[in-house]
């Protein structure tokens, strides 16, 4: 009930779209393979696999490089590291 107020905000707003459609056709891909290999069985795997596709997803979204995502991210992980 605390989202009332934004039930119709596609309305106000011609780039949002009414459904969830897109988010779900861009994610199918990934379920699907996901499901055929059958490699996150385990909880940390699920983890990092959701971690990483979720940050595929949005470098694709953004127009980004997801390699150089991924680097940028583990680099200033190390040199952050006492």
């Amino acid at each position: 009930m605390r989202f009332n107020n934004e039930w119709f905000t596609f309305l106000e707003y011609k780039d949002v779209e009414p459904t969830s459609n897109r988010a779900e056709r861009a994610m199918r891909p990934v379920v699907i393979k996901r499901r055929v290999s059958q490699q996150t069985r385990g909880e940390d795997s699920m983890g990092s696999y959701a971690m990483q596709m979720s940050l595929y997803m949005s470098s694709k979204l953004q127009g980004q490089d997801y390699v150089e995502n991924l680097s940028n991210i583990l680099m200033s992980g190390a040199s952050s590291k006492p």
